[in-house]
């Protein structure tokens, strides 16, 4: 979840100085929704989008945790086992690149990634300033394939088993 989405599920019957980033939907002492799986937007102002904390900038959001997670193997940016502890992580924006994966990893990647997981969704890259982002082109980023870029279809990976190129 986006750090704007966590924050409107702050329980709002509970006071300010308890605001510790615990969705309302997972407090004790609130009902339980139907399905979490994806709970109804909460008023939020943080997004502009209608008062609602889903947005486009989530989604921006997401995008930069996708990237990460597929970058570094499958490590998330954002870990605690305890709920809790991981919800204030992600408000707080902290995440690393620290671990071997991360030296053969571009810096122009690294910047993306650090473009789109900004806390503030006012100051965050939207999909159009990603999409121009340099490593998106396939510019300068010394850990890509020559003449790949998004879209083009370079850098295709050999089908499984025949050791050729992927066809169509």
């Amino acid at each position: 979840m986006a750090p704007e989405v966590i924050r409107g599920y702050v329980n709002p019957t509970k006071k300010a100085r308890n605001r510790c980033c615990v969705p309302w939907w997972a407090s004790s002492t609130a009902p339980a929704p139907a399905s979490t799986s994806r709970p109804a937007a909460a008023p939020c102002g943080a997004s502009g989008g209608g008062g609602s904390a889903y947005g486009p900038a989530c989604d921006c959001w997401s995008c930069g945790v996708i990237l990460y997670l597929l970058l570094s193997g499958g490590e998330p940016p954002f870990s605690d086992p305890s709920q809790p502890r991981l919800l204030r992580t992600i408000v707080a924006g902290k995440f690393s690149f620290d671990g071997p994966v991360w030296k053969k990893v571009s810096k122009e990647a690294k910047d993306l990634i650090c473009r789109l997981l900004v806390v503030d969704p006012d100051k965050r890259w939207d999909c159009r300033r990603a999409l121009g982002h340099p490593w998106m082109r396939g510019a300068g980023g010394s850990s890509r394939a020559a003449g790949s870029r998004v879209g083009d279809g370079g850098g295709k990976a050999p089908m499984p088993g025949t050791g050729s190129p992927a066809a169509g």
